[in-house]
């Protein structure tokens, strides 16, 4: 289990359709205490991350996550009030891909639905992968897990923080993505910090990463919403807002022609609160 002790199976059922599950989740456990304070709320990279470990016991074979979609997060899990939750699986397979359709609830109320394909890796495989995703911590597993949880701290500095610090082994040498995460969050940083001078320093070190992660990838879409973004809510005086038509024609252009719906969601997610676009404008997404 990578996310240890954080739930026990109480009781699990397996069936020709797949596996259904109550789990017990510890209230006590560390992630809460960042997620968050006071009101505890479980994140929804830890839920992900279950879905795929009951799926593994249910096959007895390691999985990878290929795509999640159809994400719709319903209702906050809060294990000081519901500690107990129910998961239905439905799994199938094809060609090597397992498809999983989950519903998750507590008592009658529905708490997440998802649909995720995963791919089985080799051991030796697998062993070199968590080897290298180790040094991002849990919340940087997968990038559609940053996607899923970046929208959240931008209003949240307990998320911005943890989600920071999960990428603070990423060099400039690394993947273009994860260098343009990192530099948004070091300017979400900013932006919860107090000190005048840090909150300077956050954003000039942020917005670099970022100016760098377009070097590197200038046709990435998901990197300039990620600037775009991070434009529009700058303060003026940091003059930190030369991009954003470009960006924004960059998006209409582009967004047509995405097939990830991980990243197609991500978009609709920020144009959709994003006063850079017109109302017609956010029609086409």
């Amino acid at each position: 289990m990578l996310i240890e002790g954080l739930y026990t199976v109480q009781t699990i059922e397996k069936n020709e359709q797949g596996v259904k599950a109550k789990v017990k989740i510890h209230k006590e456990h560390e992630v809460f205490k960042g997620h968050f304070p006071d009101s505890p709320v479980m994140p929804g990279v830890c839920m992900i991350q279950m879905i795929k470990e009951l799926t593994e016991q249910n096959l007895n074979q390691k999985l990878f996550l290929n795509k999640a979609s159809n994400v719709k997060f319903m209702a906050i899990i809060n294990p000081e009030v519901n500690a107990l939750i129910d998961l239905a699986l439905t799994i199938s397979e094809e060609d090597g891909i397992v498809k999983v359709k989950n519903v998750t609830s507590y008592d009658d109320t529905v708490a997440l639905k998802l649909n995720a394909t995963f791919k089985k890796q080799h051991y030796m495989r697998l062993v070199l992968l968590f080897v290298i995703l180790l040094p991002l911590g849990l919340a940087c597993q997968e990038l559609k897990v940053l996607r899923l949880e970046y929208p959240t701290a931008t209003i949240d500095m307990h998320t911005a923080e943890a989600l920071s610090k999960s990428l603070s082994e990423v060099s400039e040498e690394d993947d273009a993505t994860l260098i343009a995460y990192k530099g948004a969050l070091l300017t979400l940083k900013a932006k919860f910090t107090r000190a005048i001078r840090d909150k300077k320093k956050y954003f000039k070190e942020g917005a670099t990463l970022l100016e760098h992660a377009i070097s590197k990838a200038p046709e990435s879409i998901e990197i300039r919403c990620l600037r775009m973004g991070v434009q529009e809510n700058a303060p003026k005086l940091l003059r930190y807002k030369g991009d954003l038509d470009e960006d924004k024609q960059f998006i209409l252009n582009r967004y047509p022609l995405l097939k990830d719906e991980g990243i197609k969601a991500f978009i609709q997610g920020y144009v959709s609160h994003s006063k850079q676009f017109s109302t017609a404008e956010k029609q086409l997404f």
